[in-house]
């Protein structure tokens, strides 16, 4: 349950406005893989759910559904999803999405080139991952008619070990990415792992649209894990 915020130029003209948005979801989802000789894996999965929408955006019990096909075979890996809103309450709401991504993976130690592309059409995440993703609950409420945007990601880097820290090798990943659809911005920067429990990144973004954008930012980010 959260608050919305109003549109730019709005919250000058007006004292206050707030909403109100739940949602209850029970998913039920099944997934089977079959092993190739050759090392390939295939793998199937499809998923049911009953959500129920109240507050002030859509409301009413609906049905989603989904399923996704995939191909793993050494580095690289390939996927496809699609899920819908099948039935709801309220008759004049819509939501469907469909993705797919093929991936390069480096090595376990992160030594060699990664890749990745991943095209969405509408509301691509499924429910399940939906549900525990999205920030706060404002942004579960449409408010609006719903409209298939397209987006395409893609991430291209290389691995490779370099001098560490008192005796450790690090792995260093030059990489550079880009996302359209949605104003994203072109980034380019470096990882440096050492071990297991630290990472440092320097990314520089240029571009992007939208007020919340900046036009270039430079950060560097620093990762310890226990």
């Amino acid at each position: 349950m959260a608050g919305r915020r109003c549109p730019d130029g709005v919250a000058g003209r007006l004292a206050g406005a707030e909403g109100e948005v739940t949602r209850l979801r029970l998913l039920l989802r099944g997934e089977r893989g079959w092993r190739f000789r050759g090392g390939g894996v295939l793998s199937a999965s499809g998923e049911l759910g009953l959500r129920h929408d109240g507050g002030d955006a859509e409301t009413g019990t609906g049905v989603e559904v989904g399923a996704g096909v995939g191909y793993a075979s050494g580095a690289l890996s390939v996927e496809g999803r699609v899920r819908g809103l099948l039935a709801h309450g309220d008759a004049g709401y819509a939501e469907w999405g469909a993705s797919g991504s093929v991936r390069v993976a480096p090595d376990g130690s992160g030594r060699g080139l990664s890749f990745e592309l991943v095209p969405e059409w509408g509301r691509a995440g499924g429910a399940a991952q939906r549900m525990w993703s999205v920030r706060d609950a404002g942004t579960l409420a449409v408010g609006e008619a719903f409209e298939a945007e397209r987006r395409l990601r893609a991430e291209l880097g290389y691995g490779f070990g370099t001098g560490g820290v008192g005796g450790a090798r690090g792995m260093l990943t030059p990489y550079a990415g880009l996302t359209l659809g949605d104003g994203g911005p072109l980034r380019l920067g470096t990882r440096w792992r050492l071990g297991p429990a630290v990472e440092l990144r320097l990314e520089t973004a240029h571009g992007g649209s939208g007020a919340a954008a900046p036009a270039d930012t430079l950060a560097l980010r620093v990762a310890l894990r226990f």
